[in-house]
């Protein structure tokens, strides 16, 4: 359910977004992406880690049968998230003036004042699919994200076409936040039924407690964010700040293949035990399954970016392919565990080496932000992108196995790796035939790739019968697809 809602919702935002965008054009499309990065800097600061010790302490609670405990956490950590993100809320929409002059983009305050209230919204949904996922409630979660995508999808394209220009993508995302935002925060009080709840200090302190180092982690990680989305503004024209978002729409598809996984992730690390069979075996499969996912998709996508991007956008967006191409090498690290790191890290209770992780990604990335994005641009913004987390994933790689006794399953990392690189390859050469013609080369090439990536598995052998099994599983899910799919599994496996 969760893989289903999390592909629905993508594609959803990716059509509103590539329209909004192909309406708006480079310069009205940057006013857009610059107007949410103050915002993006209020999400940062409104959750002090509570979202994430709600998932943890409503998953453990539940486990262990306590009702009241877990009741009290629940509304406490509902108030104190709702109090933080209501306060920056006015002080976004007060400040909203300073902030523009400083961007230099004085003629954005009213979209900023507009855009405020998507920081409440943002908060509300946050906290009520954190709190469905404690629950291990993925259908409610995957309700929420599926919700908020319609209505953005309806309201942004809609407002942005009826001649509201950038204003309109504002007020349309706002809009779609605030009311999934509120839907979810009411479901939630499901599950607060069968006992008396009100908020507690124990409660406070325990979820603040725990939450601390990744509030921290997450300042530090956003900051770096931050400082790049402002370096961009204050160097970058807006021609390539439109580019530049442009190219990262496409970036979901990626990101709902992984998403999924690493949601789910978080509560089930939380529940297994250190040193169990289970949690060496869940860890070993979720690298492997994101990998044989992600990696491909990523590969894939760099080999059509180029067709794509023409169809989708025309002549409109012409830096935006090569972006796309660049920025979609940041997955690479994806084999080596990538997406679970921090899953596996907080579900264990290791919070403090989560902070640490990202601290270091701070001292690298920012004075590479600093050096490089004024002189190269996008390009540098990228490249820092792609070298930042480097250090610190092969770092925690080797903690990991020292500290948790868990190990990469090295050899199935490799044929993933060498499976995508030669359909990338192929698909590259293939490709280049067929120039001049952006739908032949898109059909040929996603062709090609998948026929060749499905062959390199098979020759790597990068499949035992127990991932098999594993899709099978899956597949179980699917509804009224899960006949051919289980039948065309069938025939893979027996090639």
């Amino acid at each position: 359910m969760l893989l289903i809602g999390q592909v629905a919702s993508t594609l959803i935002l990716a059509v509103a977004v590539i329209i909004v965008a192909g309406i708006l054009g480079p310069e009205r499309y940057a006013d857009y992406t610059i107007t949410m990065v103050p915002i993006g800097i209020a999400t940062l600061l409104m959750d002090p880690g509570i979202n994430a010790a709600l998932t943890k302490h409503i998953a453990l609670y539940q486990h262990q049968g306590k009702d009241e405990e877990r009741r009290a956490a629940q509304l406490t950590g509902t108030t104190i998230n709702i109090a933080i993100a209501s306060a920056l809320t006015i002080i976004v929409y007060a400040a909203a003036s300073p902030i523009t002059a400083f961007y230099k983009r004085p003629e954005l305050t009213p979209l900023l004042q507009t855009a405020s209230l998507a920081i409440l919204g943002q908060a509300l949904l946050n906290l009520s699919q954190a709190i469905f996922i404690g629950y291990n409630r993925m259908s409610l979660q995957s309700l929420t994200t599926v919700l908020y995508a319609m209505l953005k999808g309806v309201a942004m394209p809609g407002l942005v076409y009826i001649g509201l220009s950038s204003s309109g993508a504002v007020v349309g995302n706002m809009v779609a936040l605030l009311a999934a935002g509120i839907i979810g925060m009411l479901l939630t009080l499901a599950f607060l039924r069968g006992g008396e709840a009100k908020p507690s200090l124990d409660s406070a302190v325990t979820l603040l407690r725990y939450g601390a180092p990744i509030y921290l982690a997450n300042l530090i990680g956003g900051a770096l964010t931050q400082l790049q989305s402002s370096l961009t503004v204050v160097y970058l024209t807006n021609t390539e700040i439109g580019n530049w978002g442009a190219a990262q729409n496409f970036a979901v598809l990626v990101t709902f293949l992984t998403t999924p996984i690493a949601t789910t992730l978080f509560p089930l690390f939380s529940k297994l035990e250190r040193g169990t069979q289970n949690l060496s075996h869940a860890y070993r499969n979720a690298v492997k399954y994101s990998a044989l996912a992600a990696l491909p998709g990523a590969s894939a996508l760099i080999a059509l970016s180029y067709p794509m991007m023409d169809i989708v956008y025309g002549a409109k967006y012409p830096l935006a392919p090569e972006y796309f191409r660049l920025f979609l090498q940041t997955y690479a690290p994806i084999g080596l565990g990538s997406v679970c790191l921090y899953a596996l890290l907080n579900g264990q209770g290791e919070t403090r080496m989560t902070f640490r992780l990202v601290l270091a990604n701070l001292i690298i990335g920012a004075p590479l932000s600093m050096m490089l994005i004024p002189r190269l641009g996008i390009t540098g913004l990228i490249a820092t992108l792609i070298i930042t987390p480097l250090p610190s994933i092969l770092y925690s790689i080797h903690w990991i196995k020292k500290n948790l006794k868990l190990e990469l399953d090295w050899s199935s990392s490799a044929k993933i790796y060498a499976s995508s690189i030669a359909a990338l390859l192929t698909t590259t050469g293939a490709t280049m035939i067929a120039q001049g013609n952006a739908w032949l080369q898109l059909i040929l090439g996603a062709a090609i790739y998948l026929a060749t990536y499905l062959a390199a598995l098979k020759l790597t052998h990068a499949l035992n019968d127990d991932d098999y099994k594993m899709f099978r599983a899956i597949i179980g899910d699917a509804g009224p697809l899960a006949g051919p799919l289980n039948r065309l599994l069938g025939v893979f496996e027996k090639l």
